[in-house]
């Protein structure tokens, strides 16, 4: 996931500037095609390793419903702030925050937290006694 993030943030900083360039901008409109496939790959690996087969399913399907959140307020963005301020503020914008999910990255640890999970008894499905 660091990867991705951080081939986003370069590509974030350098597409509003490669549009001059036709075979450059396509490249860059490429590799962010490629970043978001690769995050809906990584995520649903990544959210079961942290919370596990029990409460993974529901965490991913608030993943995809944050993906549907963050296209409305792309679109609200489009609408209002560029006209107001230009292409490039969007692109910087959207760098502050790669790199505010690069930030994210460094707390989170992709492993899952025994202790905390045995508390709310989320290890694993309850099993009856016969």
């Amino acid at each position: 996931m660091l990867v991705l993030m951080t081939v986003q943030l370069v590509n974030s900083l350098v597409c509003y500037w490669a549009a001059y360039v036709t075979a450059i901008y396509f490249t860059c409109v490429l590799v962010n095609y490629a970043v978001i496939g690769g995050m809906f790959a990584v995520f649903p690996v990544s959210v079961t390793n942290v919370f596990g087969l029990e409460h993974g399913p529901s965490i991913y399907v608030q993943i995809l419903f944050g993906s549907f959140v963050s296209s409305i307020l792309n679109l609200i963005s489009t609408k209002y702030v560029e006209p107001a301020t230009g292409f490039v503020t969007l692109f910087y914008i959207g760098a502050a925050t790669q790199v505010i999910c690069i930030g994210f990255l460094f707390w989170f640890k992709e492993e899952l937290d025994y202790e905390n999970l045995a508390k709310r008894d989320a290890l694993e499905p309850k099993k009856k006694k016969i």
